[in-house]
């Protein structure tokens, strides 16, 4: 009995796996054939102020921008985008490619940037900071603008967030 219990059982979660696998497929197809795919890149580039830590931040932004100045992605998210040296060089190389951009927040007397930096060759609309007011560690946290970013882009009438 409980042989066959196991096997309906392996048989039960098998047909859904495959229906997932199914579906997930065509929506995929779907949205390829209508031209729907949007395409990420999230990237951490590490650019903390040049003043504080030295990490060749000038060089790496430049070859960060010859290599996403033609690449196929739709919307770059960089995190750690603080240098404003660096966030020129970004500005000025990406601008053409990608036309759209929101962040990193202006940092303030005793705060600096959130970081978070969106570049995009489709419209961002309705862009919002939200601000964290609580913070933990005094450097590390408390002097960084916490928070989070919303944006939302539409491509052939479809709203992403």
């Amino acid at each position: 009995m409980q042989f066959k219990s196991s096997i309906l059982l392996f048989l039960l979660f098998s047909f859904i796996s495959l229906s997932a696998f199914s579906i997930k497929t065509q929506l995929r197809t779907s949205m390829q054939e209508s031209g729907d795919t949007v395409r990420f890149l999230s990237w951490n580039i590490y650019m903390l102020p040049r003043h504080f830590f030295y990490t060749g931040q000038v060089k790496r932004a430049k070859a960060i921008a010859a290599l996403l100045k033609e690449s196929k992605y739709d919307v770059i998210v960089f995190q750690e985008a603080f240098d404003r040296k660096v966030r020129r060089i970004l500005r000025k190389s990406l601008s053409e490619h990608f036309p759209y951009n929101f962040g990193p927040g202006k940092p303030g007397i005793t705060k600096i940037s959130s970081g978070v930096w969106i570049f995009s060759k489709l419209q961002l609309k309705n862009g919002k900071v939200i601000k964290y007011k609580h913070c933990k560690y005094l450097f590390e946290d408390c002097r960084a603008r916490k928070g989070a970013v919303f944006v939302e882009i539409s491509k052939n009438n479809r709203k992403l967030q």
